[in-house]
Formats: C-alpha cells, structure tokens, sequence
C-alpha cells in the first residue's frame, strides 16, 4: 500500500477469465482510479508473478507494457511462462515506477483440473482481444445443469453496495427485483404472477406504484425539477399534473386532429374553444342535458359580473333566450333581466325540493277555441292562495286581481265584469297619508259607503236679494243621473230665515230664502246624484256570482264558511 497511497492509485480486479495453459498467454481485465476518479490515458505498466502475497520468490518473467486505460478499464495479455502448477500464486502491479499493495492473488481455479497436460486440452471460453466468448452449450453459475444460456441459481450482483437483480431458481415461475440503491425497495418488482410493483414490492394489481401519497407518480413530461406534466395522487384523490397554470388538457377527435376539449390549468373547461373565458365556456354548438331528473347547478357568488352574496347568474348575453319546453321548477332563485319564454303551460317557485311545494304558479290555460289565458298565482305559508292575477270565468279577455286571506276567502278584488265596467270591491275602503307633524305615524280615513254608485259635487253659492243660482261642472253632468238627484244647502248666516232648493236639473238649481227672505249671504251646498247606467245597483247577490279562473267552488265555499265564523268570533269579542 505505500507506493499506492503515494500516487494515490487504487486498482479493483473486475473478472479474471483466461485460458491457463502452461507456457500460454492469460487475458487479465482491471480497474484503475487515481484519487478516486477513473484513470483515462496511456500507463506503462509492469506485472510480475509472485509464490507468497508479501515477500516469496517470483515465477517467471517480468512483463512491462504501454497500457491504454479508458474510463478506468484495462485489458492486458500475460504470459509469464511454465508457471501454472497448482500452486497460488500472486501478480504484483507497478503503474509508472510506482508498486501497487497488495498483491492480487491468481486462485487455481481456472485450471482445477489440473493433471498435467491433460488439463488444458479443455479450453471452454476462447479469447479475441480484450473480448472473451464462448459458443457452445448452456452456461451455470451455481448449479451444474444450466437449462438456458445463462442459468444463475441466486443473485446476480452488478455493484458492491446491493445486489440489484434478484431471479429465483425457475425462470418464468418466480418474481424479479431490481434495487437502486443499498436500502429499501425493491425499486421494481415483478411478481409471480406477472403484477408489476414500482416503488412497492407487494402490487395488487398489473401495475401498481405504490401506496404513498406521492405528488407526482408517473411524469409524461420530465423537464427537471417541478417542470412535470402527468399523474399524481394525494389523500382520497387522483391528480393530472399540468407544469403551469397556462398549460392546458386537450382532448382531440383524431392522432394529430382537432382539439375539441380543453381545460386549462386555472380550472376553466373550454369545448369548441381552446381559450374558455368562464368555468364552462361552449362555442360552436348546443348543450343539452337529456334523461330524467337532470340539473344543471350555478353556484353563488356572481351576479352579471358583479360580486354579490347568495348570486347566482345563468347568463346569456345580448338578445339571447331560455327555453324551457316542459315543467320548470326553480327551487333558488331565479332572475331574468331579458326576456325568458317557457314554452310549457306552468312555471313554479317553491322553496323545497317537492315539486308540489309551490310559493308561486304562473301557467297558461286553454280558453277554448284555440285561445289561451295567462294565469298567476302565489301561496302563502300554509299553502293557500294570497293572491292571483287571472281573468272572470267566462271572460277570458276580462282581468281580474284577487287578494286571500288565510283561509283563501278572497276579501278584495279589481275586475272587468261583464259589461266592460271596472269594479274594486273590499270589505273596507280607506286612504292613507304620512302625518305631517309626526313621521312616526300615518293618518288612515275611511271612505263613506252606500246602497248605491253615487256620485257628488259641492260648492259655495251667495245669495243676493234672497236668491241665487248654482250651475253644476260640466263633468258632473255628464256622469250623473238627473233621476233621484238631492241638494243639501247650508247658510252661513244667523239672520237666514232657511233655504230651499225650489229648482232641480243638471242645467242648475234655483236657491231661495224662505218666508220671502231678502239675505244676502253665502251658503254652502252638496249635490249626490246616482251615476248614469247604474240604477240598478243591487245589494244581495248570489255568492257565486263573480268567480275568477282557477275558483274550486267547493274549495272556495268551505273558505267563506270559515271565514264567516271567524269574523262572527271577532265581532262577539268586540260586542259580548
């Protein structure tokens, strides 16, 4: 070793195959490194042949040769003479001058069957070069009946540190192991039963890769480092890996075709277009969603561009249209600020997912005669009806606006009856004003009511003389009724004797003072006149009589029943 660690050269013997035969060449292959590195150039080398690893005597001749060592690796040819006779014998290397320690010992075991010269007429491997070969019969390494070319009964070890193949005794019956390195693995195993194990020596599969939740498990794309494009699992998910956020998946419709599909790494899915602009971008076609019980689901959080909470948008730009061709039911919220057409006959909003449970009905119902009448309608909390916009049975052109109560009694309404007049009926009428010297509160006045549909004017006259004329507006004459017409008159005088009104027309009415009076003074005056074309204003009528579209009699019967004695209840609390 002191002339090695003075020139820092190290040689490892890699094979030592040769064709020993008494007087005949031997092909000697090493390895040399100089501070640890491989050794590339010319050496000049000198080999001598020793009887003892230290000291002894040496056998044959000293060999010195130009030898040329590429990458570390050497190949000589030896021949130190008559020297092979059973005995060990050990080779000494000098490399430039300087001897190499220890000694490389020479076993016999090439020529084990050494008898004399009888021994060499077996030379089963043949030299060419640096090369040897050997052409006939199968070759064994522990075991004495190799069935294949190269028949090796254990482990084949490739490197110092780990033996890297593993090949049991029957080939095609047993598994294959390859390690990387000195711990763990193995890194690839193949098992008995053809099930391929990367990174796991237990596959439960044709090809597993392991149970560890591993970023990335197999790379398509490797450009170093997180330059990865491929597959990857973590916990309870399977991962495609993109490099970055402007890489994107393609789905073609051929090898080489057109990219059909596409998904960029920022999660947009574009189809018909290679750039989506949203979460789902379509181009160039329709979408359809077929089959039973189908949804498509936008979630909140966007409002026609705008951020807002609990939004959710459907958008279609420009003059674009929704078309629903059967029942629709909208369980969130639904906004259009365009037009949007349902091509059925009912549109419901409910607040759950039972299609029964309806807040608000909108429907189109056949009139007869190849018409059709819109109808709208909303529930209150315990189903009943609060309010529709319909039309009079038997009046499909006539509109009528009902309001319920609880029990879907209806208490208010504004229709067109069957004279094409106008009616509002309520069980009270009033007007409502904030007051102006208390904004905390409003002031509520009811309106007076009667048997009939009047109509009235009032005035301030002045007497002259003890007489005067009141000429009525032009618009009152034309509304009121000449028939049933009366006149109040109030003097606003203590000296009048009474007034009366002694004339009285839609053209004026004559005014005197009584008891031949000569006052002068004002009065004030009231005329209430029955409106034209409706004399015959009748008090009782059949329940019945005014229903509007969508009325279940029966249904509507037992509400005002209902009603009935509710009201009656309240009444007696009021009036025990």
């Amino acid at each position: 070793m002191k002339h090695t660690l003075w020139l820092g050269f190290v040689i490892v013997l890699a094979t030592l195959l040769a064709s020993p035969v008494i007087a005949q060449p031997f092909t000697y292959q090493g390895f040399l490194k100089q501070n640890g590195q491989p050794v590339n150039g010319t050496r000049s080398m000198t080999f001598k042949l020793f009887t003892a690893l230290t000291g002894g005597s040496q056998v044959g001749s000293t060999i010195t040769q130009n030898v040329n060592v590429q990458n570390g690796l050497f190949t000589v040819e030896l021949n130190f003479g008559a020297v092979w006779d059973g005995s060990d014998r050990y080779l000494e290397i000098s490399v430039d001058g300087n001897t190499l320690s220890p000694r490389v010992k020479i076993n016999p075991t090439p020529y084990a069957s050494y008898a004399g010269t009888a021994f060499f007429s077996q030379r089963p491997w043949q030299t060419s070069g640096s090369s040897i070969f050997y052409n006939s019969g199968d070759v064994g390494i522990g075991t004495t009946s190799p069935r294949e070319r190269l028949h090796v009964n254990g482990n084949i070890r490739l490197a110092d540190d780990r033996s890297i193949f593993g090949l049991d005794q029957l080939v095609g019956f047993n598994d294959l192991r390859l390690y990387g390195d000195a711990t763990g693995g193995p890194d690839v195993y193949i098992a008995p039963n053809g099930k391929v194990g990367i990174g796991t020596g237990s596959p439960s599969v044709r090809l597993s890769l392991g149970g560890d939740n591993a970023d990335t498990k197999l790379a398509l794309w490797d450009g170093g480092g997180t330059n990865l494009m491929g597959l990857g699992v973590g916990p309870a998910q399977f991962r495609l890996h993109l490099h970055n956020f402007s890489n994107r998946f393609s789905f073609l419709d051929a090898p080489n075709g057109n990219e059909i599909v596409t998904i960029l790494g920022t999660g947009n899915v574009g189809i018909g277009t290679t750039s989506p602009s949203g979460r789902l971008h379509v181009s160039g076609g329709d979408a359809f969603f077929t089959n039973n019980n189908t949804t498509l689901q936008v979630l909140p959080g966007n409002l026609l561009g705008q951020s807002q909470t609990n939004a959710a948008t459907l958008e279609i730009p420009g003059d674009g249209t929704i078309g629903v061709w059967d029942n629709m039911t909208v369980s969130g919220t639904l906004r259009a600020y365009g037009n949007l057409h349902v091509g059925g006959n009912t549109f419901t909003l409910g607040g759950g997912t039972d299609p029964n449970w309806r807040r608000v009905l909108a429907r189109v119902e056949d009139a007869g005669g190849g018409s059709y009448v819109g109808y709208v309608e909303t529930f209150g909390a315990n189903g009943n009806s609060n309010t529709r916009l319909t039309w009079i049975a038997g009046y499909p052109n006539h509109g009528a606006v009902a309001v319920y109560d609880s029990n879907g009694t209806r208490k208010a309404s504004i229709y067109v009856n069957d004279n094409g007049d106008g009616v509002l009926f309520t069980t009270t009428k009033s007007f409502r004003e904030p007051d102006p010297d208390d904004p905390t509160r409003d002031i509520w006045y009811g309106c007076i009511e009667g048997p009939e549909l009047a109509m009235y004017v009032r005035g301030t006259a002045r007497l002259v003389n003890g007489r005067a004329r009141i000429e009525l507006p032009d618009h009152f004459r034309k509304l009121a009724d000449e028939q049933g017409m009366t006149v109040q008159l109030t003097p606003r005088s203590a000296e009048s004797r009474g007034l009366a009104a002694v004339r009285v027309s839609l053209e004026g009415i004559e005014v005197i003072e009584l008891l031949n009076g000569r006052g002068n003074y004002e009065f004030d005056w009231e005329v209430k006149a029955v409106r034209k074309d409706h004399r015959d204003f009748r008090v009782y009528r059949p329940w019945d009589e005014v229903m509007t579209a969508g009325d279940d009699p029966a249904q509507v019967w037992e509400a005002r029943l209902k009603s009935i004695e509710e009201r009656k209840a309240r009444q007696k609390e009021v009036n025990p």
